[in-house]
């Protein structure tokens, strides 16, 4: 983070403050006050490691055969150290990344999401009467879009089920097709994400209705920077780094602000990508290309 360019120069962060508190860590434990801090990153990592192992390895997919997505104000601070311990050569940081939620939040379609409990064996459910739920979802969620002014005449619903083997306390969400196709469906989950299933009946638990409202989507400029400006040259900062031996030392790093990026442009780290909501970390062995549409695609060396 950059103490005298954060959200754009609007706010000064009190570096002093952040070293004192640094410091009375460091002395705590014993080391370095680089160390600590390294230590409280390491930290913060190994919480987002285990909570993206938890969507992906733990339910049957391997992240390297993906491109990891970082957003939110630190999302590029943390994703190159993230994708390598994933084992994932491919990452991006989107256009507007530090503010991706919020930007979600203005241009997501209006819906609803509606439940029901309904506990019973799938090979017992009556068709008729589950199709009677899905529909009473289906004009209450109606109703409610209306009130708020919605334009209903193209609302989209999708009906979908939670089921479980009997004995089971925890649940696999699907598309309801019927009994006996939605029951084939289930089990193929199941060793999908658990790597085997059961000979078992399988329950229906809850019924759900996901109602959304079509709307336009929202129009993505693409990039119009195709060569590098005047400020293009780099100016550096002095940062403390930790090798793979996890050993620390320093180094001039250079600081770029993203808009000036030239779209398809190769520039190879460790760099340090600024902007007015979030700054990027491109690591050593990472290199950074903007594509069209202005996000940073980052591919590990």
């Amino acid at each position: 983070l950059q103490p005298d360019n954060f959200l754009g120069g609007q706010i000064a962060l009190d570096q002093d403050a952040a070293n004192r508190v640094l410091q009375k860590l460091a002395s705590t434990m014993n080391v370095s006050t680089s160390e600590a801090a390294q230590g409280v990153i390491d930290l913060a990592n190994e919480h987002m490691l285990q909570a993206l192992r938890l969507i992906s390895e733990q339910r049957g997919h391997e992240p390297k055969d993906y491109m990891l997505c970082g957003f939110g104000g630190a999302g590029g601070l943390h994703i190159c150290e993230l994708a390598g311990s994933l084992g994932m050569t491919k990452a991006i940081v989107p256009a507007m990344g530090g503010v991706l939620s919020a930007l979600g939040m203005l241009v997501a379609p209006a819906g609803r999401e509606l439940s029901r409990a309904q506990l019973c064996r799938l090979d017992e459910v009556v068709t008729a009467e589950l199709a009677k739920t899905f529909e009473e979802h289906e004009r209450q969620a109606t109703k409610e879009l209306e009130e708020e002014g919605h334009a209903i005449n193209d609302l989209q619903f999708i009906r979908t089920v939670d089921c479980r083997y009997q004995g089971q306390s925890f649940f696999l969400n699907l598309p309801w097709e019927n009994p006996t196709k939605t029951a084939d469906n289930f089990h193929t989950a199941h060793t999908k994400v658990y790597g085997h299933n059961f000979d078992r009946p399988v329950e229906l638990v809850n019924v759900r209705l996901s109602a959304r409202v079509t709307t336009a989507k929202p129009e993505i400029k693409r990039s119009q920077k195709t060569t590098a400006g005047d400020s293009r040259c780099f100016t550096k900062r002095n940062l403390w780094l930790k090798d793979d031996g996890g050993h620390m030392y320093q180094e001039n790093v250079p600081l770029i602000e993203r808009a000036e990026i030239p779209f398809n442009e190769c520039i190879y780290g460790p760099l340090l990508v600024c902007e007015e909501a979030s700054t990027t970390w491109i690591a050593p062995g990472w290199e950074l290309r903007v594509d069209e549409w202005s996000n940073l695609l980052l591919f590990k060396r």
